[in-house]
């Protein structure tokens, strides 16, 4: 969870890797997994427009009340 404010290519980097990341995160603490791509619907708020642009790209589908509000 991020501020809108944040700056979309920073938010885009961060996303970026975490994901390329997730098998490192999962094994160094439980809830390191959580962030694999297959867990999108529990995101608790929509995604910032940065990380949108990151599964976007990846072809990662978003359901439609997590996009970001345009």
């Amino acid at each position: 969870v991020v501020s809108q404010d944040l700056d979309e290519e920073f938010v885009y980097d961060v996303t970026r890797v975490l994901h390329e990341n997730v098998d490192a995160l999962a094994s160094g603490h439980p809830s390191g997994g959580d962030l694999a791509p297959e867990n999108i619907e529990q995101a608790l708020c929509p995604l910032h427009p940065g990380a949108m642009r990151y599964f976007e790209e990846e072809g990662i589908e978003v359901p439609e009340d997590m996009q970001p509000a345009s």
